[in-house]
């Protein structure tokens, strides 16, 4: 059966990989696998939910392509997404004997990904790597660009490097699966490119909305496919997210602040995003940059796709703390993606006393503006 499928190239020159997008891909693994790392042993990597979920197409495919496969599973959530989780990697993977060229499939979502990548990253120096995310928010997001990292008390992702990955593979079908709540989250994903990159993707956003929470798979492999191939090309711009690639962390700065303050796992990482786009939304407006009609048009849509806008009481000096130490502040400075209009972001500074100030005022603006 002749499946229909998107290949996306990630130009990095020697680094260089790509990204399949289609349905039904994880039965048919193996043979693409090979192209990129011909081998005798394979190790997928997963949690025990999402390995019972896709595990066994996965594997068949991969012996049926002549590996010995091997399986190594790790705990559930970003609180797990630890030096003590990949430790354990390490160990499993010595165990199995796993040599330089024996890839490592990291199957699951952004913490699989993450983690999964740190330890292919570091082990034996590096061994190859293939994602398959199994979330919207691992598809069209952090299984595209090399970064991997763990969480320490102090932070997220304070541990890590940027490893490429050989190829990404990425079957819509598994989203089917996915809780309400998860396919939101992801879409926090989906409308950041959209603001960032501006009206085309942000009307196809609007138009097929309800279709994208529905799962549709057309609309599913569309909207993957599109962001992707922004992602894509991002990257292939700035690698190491010292340049151009910072607009890409619109929404993070406050979200991943928000993250730690909580707890990991009392958020899902879209729905702290997606608090943090609308507070920066704001920002923009509160120093100038943009009007009001930038911030009304991110809030609404964000509350349209039903995620989360408002800031917990009492949290805006400890927010602006936690940003300080956050990878994107500089000089102690409070470094922000803020939007001049839809399609147009600028990575700026903003005061911290002004940061703090135009936190405290967000929930109540956010009620204006809906």
């Amino acid at each position: 059966m002749t499946r229909e499928i998107t290949n996306i190239e990630v130009p990095l020159g020697p680094r260089t990989h790509h990204i399949l997008i289609g349905q039904g891909l994880l039965s048919e693994i193996g043979p693409h696998v090979r192209r990129v790392a011909p081998a005798s042993r394979a190790t997928v990597v997963s949690n025990t939910t999402v390995f019972r979920l896709y595990g066994e197409p996965i594997v068949s495919s991969l012996r049926e392509s002549g590996y010995d496969v091997d399986v190594a599973t790790v705990q559930e959530g970003e609180r797990y997404k630890t030096l003590e989780s990949a430790a354990g990697l390490y160990e499993a993977l010595t165990s199995y004997m796993a040599q330089r060229w024996d890839p490592i499939i990291a199957l699951g979502g952004g913490v699989i990904g993450d983690l999964a990548g740190f330890a292919a990253g570091t082990y034996m120096r590096g061994v190859p790597l293939v994602h398959v995310p199994t979330t919207l928010l691992a598809q069209v997001d952090s299984s595209i660009g090399g970064k991997t990292a763990v969480n320490l008390p102090e932070g997220k992702n304070l541990v890590g490097m940027f490893y490429q990955p050989k190829l990404i593979v990425t079957d819509v079908d598994v989203l089917r699966t996915l809780s309400k709540k998860c396919v939101v989250s992801g879409l926090a994903e989906v409308l950041k490119y959209g603001f960032l990159e501006g009206r085309d993707l942000i009307g196809f956003l609007e138009a097929n909305l309800a279709d994208i929470l529905a799962l549709r798979p057309r609309q599913m492999r569309q909207v993957v496919a599109w962001c992707s191939k922004i992602k894509a090309r991002v990257v292939s711009q700035d690698e190491r997210d010292e340049g151009a690639r910072a607009v890409l962390n619109f929404g993070h700065t406050i979200g991943h602040a928000l993250e730690k303050l909580r707890g990991y796992g009392s958020y899902e990482h879209g729905e702290a995003v997606s608090i943090g786009m609308a507070a920066e939304a704001i920002i923009g407006t509160k120093v100038g940059l943009s009007d009001d009609r930038t911030a009304t048009d991110v809030v609404r849509l964000l509350a349209r796709a039903g995620l989360p806008l408002r800031i917990p009481a009492s949290s805006a000096v400890e927010v602006a703390k936690l940003i300080r130490l956050d990878k994107k502040a500089r000089d102690r400075q409070m470094r922000f993606v803020l939007l001049r209009h839809i399609g147009e972001p600028v990575v700026t500074t903003v005061a911290e006393d002004k940061v703090v100030s135009v936190l405290g005022q967000v929930n109540h603006i956010v009620d204006r503006l809906l």
